[in-house]
């Protein structure tokens, strides 16, 4: 069954707003934190009390660049997170909703959520979920791994045995003959289950950054460094040259091809070991902000004096009103530059971030603002064109958004010019 854009599904208790499960469907979605998400459902729902305890009821809502869609039951509420609503999710959770309700809760009114025998039945209810509505962005180059030492049985199920950590998705379609809708909805089965993970998760454009856990693996004798020498022994030594190259913006491609093809295995462990993480929909947004901010801050110190920006950016920076961002403008030797890790993110649900993204754009705006008129049309000159030649061919159209605006507001500061 195709996932209609699901990326996550959280079950939460209708009356305590305690969360009972969350299962991702996006195996590439390393970064959603279920207790932050819960803790957004939980404001929502203390918000909307009326709404909440209208029975058989839902909404849909804004999470970041996603939407929760929200199903009412008689004592629970489930609610997808997904890349956009629509009538066919809305179907599906109401379906899910209904399925566990009757038939694994058998339509009792109410339950303890800290009930031993209902956590175990939550935990079994997670295969459903996945089996129901299946692995979001599954690509064909993904490669299945069994979690344990896999001996063959020439009675297993017929795509198993071309499982073996090195065939792609892909490849298993074509050496086993069987159609790619039996091979995926085995490979689904299997991940639902816990007993296969992926490698070959990562794409050349995704830009990566490091969590907290990546330090563990630079540390000499931790749990961790040893694993990663046990299992990644013929490339460990790039670790630290890797590491400096997690700065933000640089992608995975850009990390490959500085150093060599083998650090793709590295990064792809990195990644499945929660150490580094992908930028998520709403951090590229910042990404962009702080490139076009860079642009902005390059081509203003070759048209003003180095005080006149100064000035400009510390106005910028108290009108925007963001230690987020004032953070991450560096000053000194008479030189403004842009830091570009996300360390000041952790933490933040995509919808703060997205605040803060908003936050760039008025500092752009009043950066320009603040500078002054005297030579400022030719500054808004020389940054247009090079928006132009190097900013809108270089992002998907989500991802620029806000920048339409901003490029406008420089031709309105033309005309008055």
């Amino acid at each position: 069954m195709r996932n209609p854009g699901i990326t996550g599904i959280l079950v939460v208790h209708k009356d305590s707003g305690l969360p009972l499960l969350y299962q991702k469907l996006d195996p590439r979605h390393t970064d959603i934190d279920p207790a932050l998400l819960s803790g957004f459902f939980t404001a929502l729902r203390l918000f909307s009390q009326e709404i909440v305890h209208q029975q058989r009821s839902g909404f849909e809502i804004n999470y970041g660049t996603s939407q929760l869609v929200v199903a009412i039951g008689k004592v629970t509420m489930f609610a997808a997170l997904a890349e956009r609503a629509s009538t066919d999710i809305t179907a599906r959770v109401n379906e899910l909703l209904d399925e566990f309700e009757r038939m694994w809760l058998a339509d009792r009114e109410d339950i303890d959520p800290g009930d031993p025998e209902l956590r175990s039945r939550l935990e079994e209810f997670k295969q459903t979920i996945v089996a129901r509505i299946g692995i979001q962005n599954i690509k064909p180059k993904w490669i299945p791994v069994f979690t344990n030492v896999h001996a063959v049985d020439p009675n297993e199920h017929a795509v198993d045995r071309y499982i073996n950590g090195e065939n792609t998705i892909d490849a298993i379609v074509t050496i086993s003959g069987l159609e790619r809708s039996k091979v995926i909805d085995r490979i689904t089965e299997l991940w639902a289950s816990g007993a296969i993970y992926f490698k070959n998760l990562l794409d050349n454009t995704d830009v990566v950054i490091p969590t907290s856990r990546l330090f563990r693996h630079l540390q000499v004798d931790t749990p961790e460094r040893r694993e990663l020498e046990r299992r990644m022994g013929h490339v460990v030594h790039l670790l630290p040259e890797v590491s400096r190259l997690l700065d933000g913006r640089t992608t995975v491609g850009e990390i490959v091809k500085r150093l060599s093809p083998e650090v793709y295995d590295l990064l792809d462990y990195l990644f499945r070991v929660n150490a580094i993480e992908v930028l998520t929909p709403e951090k590229k947004r910042i990404l962009v902000a702080k490139k076009l901010s860079e642009m902005s801050l390059s081509v203003a110190a070759k048209v003003f004096d180095s005080s006149d920006v100064a000035r400009a950016v510390e106005r910028a920076l108290e009108s925007a009103g963001r230690p987020e961002i004032d953070a991450d403008i560096l000053r000194g030797d008479n030189r403004v530059s842009v830091n570009f890790d996300f360390h000041v993110y952790e933490g933040l649900t995509p919808r703060q971030v997205l605040e803060v993204h908003d936050g760039w754009l008025k500092f752009l705006r009043e950066f320009v603002a603040a500078l002054p008129t005297k030579r400022r049309r030719r500054f808004v000159e020389q940054l247009g064109e090079r928006i132009r030649e190097d900013f809108f061919a270089c992002y998907a159209p989500d991802e620029l958004e806000g920048i339409d605006e901003f490029t406008f507001y420089l031709e309105k500061l033309m005309t008055r010019s």
